[in-house]
C-alpha cells in the first residue's frame, strides 16, 4: 500500500483536457492507485466500514468538543459575572449566572455522552452502539444533523451492525 505522499505524487493534479483534482483526492482519501490513465480504488467492504466507523468516532468527538466549549461559555458566565458592578445594580444579573451554570452542566453532561459513546463506538461494544444511535437520533432535529446523519449512516449499516453483535 502505497503512502499518502506516493498516491499524491502519483495522482493526475492537471491534465491536458483541464484540472483532475477529485480523481486525485478520490484517489488518495480512499486508498486508490493510479495504474496508466485509469484511477483503480480500493474498495473492500470491511474497509469501507471501518472508514463509516472512523467519520461516527469523529464527528461524535466533533460535537464533543463543541458542547464542551458550550459548557466553558456557560462557566464563563458563571463565574464572571459575579464580579463585575452589575449584580450590584440588577437582579436580573443573578439570573444570568443560573442560566451559566446550567449550561454549564448541560454541556458537561453531553460533553460526557459524546465522549463515552466515541469510546464505546472505538471498542465496538454494544452500548456504545445504542449512545452513538441515540446521540445520532437526537442530532437529527438540531443544528447538528449532518454529524447524525452520518453517524446513523455508519451505525446502521447491515456488516456494522453485526459487528457490534445486532
Amino acid at each position: 500500500m502505497a503512502s499518502i505522499a506516493e498516491r499524491l505524487a502519483l495522482a493526475p493534479v492537471v491534465t491536458a483536457g483541464g484540472a483532475a483534482l477529485v480523481p486525485a483526492v478520490v484517489s488518495v482519501v480512499f486508498g486508490g492507485s493510479r495504474d496508466h490513465m485509469t484511477m483503480q480504488i480500493e474498495t473492500s467492504p470491511s474497509r469501507q466500514n471501518e472508514r463509516w466507523l472512523l467519520a461516527a468516532e469523529v464527528c461524535l468527538a466533533i460535537v464533543g468538543g463543541c458542547y464542551l466549549l458550550f459548557a466553558l461559555g456557560g462557566l464563563a458566565a458563571a463565574v464572571v459575572v459575579p464580579f463585575t458592578e452589575l449584580p450590584q445594580q440588577d437582579a436580573g444579573a443573578w439570573v444570568l449566572v443560573g442560566y451559566g451554570a446550567l449550561l454549564c452542566v448541560i454541556g458537561v453532561a453531553l460533553t460526557a455522552l459524546n465522549f463515552a459513546a466515541m469510546v464505546g463506538v472505538r471498542r465496538r461494544t454494544k452500548w456504545g452502539y445504542v449512545l452513538g444511535l441515540g446521540l445520532a437520533v437526537l442530532y437529527l432535529p438540531s443544528g447538528c444533523l449532518p454529524f447524525g446523519i452520518v453517524i446513523g449512516w455508519a451505525l446502521f449499516q447491515e456488516p456494522n451492525r453485526k459487528t457490534f453483535g445486532f
